[in-house]
């Protein structure tokens, strides 16, 4: 069991920096591009290459951006929601187990019962 949930986890690192580094690259293509804030990369194209190159890597970068905003929007936030609310009933129930853990030893090292109509049903419930 923990041996997958540790896999997980790395599949979610991998695929958050993966994430991170396309949102950087597309980041870098919108400031250079459309607001020369940043060196453009020279290339051995003519002229109108390099424009059809570069608006088609704008556009591209302007969809993962718009992509990325989204699936924070849609899976992130209500994950993270989901696990704020769950976290302290979850917390409550750890505790409780660890208390019926505590009280085993009680049990164990007490006399047994007399068996009674009223210890039956208590053992019951």
């Amino acid at each position: 069991m923990w041996h997958r949930i540790r896999e997980e986890l790395k599949k979610e690192t991998v695929k958050n920096i993966i994430l991170m580094i396309l949102l950087l690259f597309s980041l870098w293509i919108v400031l250079a591009v459309q607001l020369h804030c940043l060196p453009l990369v020279n290339i051995c194209f003519s002229e109108i290459q390099e424009h059809d190159i570069n608006t088609v890597l704008l556009t591209l970068s302007y969809s993962y951006i718009a992509v990325l905003i989204f699936y924070i929007v849609i899976c992130v936030l209500p994950s993270k929601r989901r696990k704020d609310i769950l976290a302290p009933i979850i917390n409550r129930k750890i505790q409780r187990i660890g208390r019926c853990i505590l009280m085993v030893p009680q049990f164990v090292s007490s006399p047994p019962l007399p068996w009674t109509s009223a210890n039956v049903a208590l053992v019951m419930w």
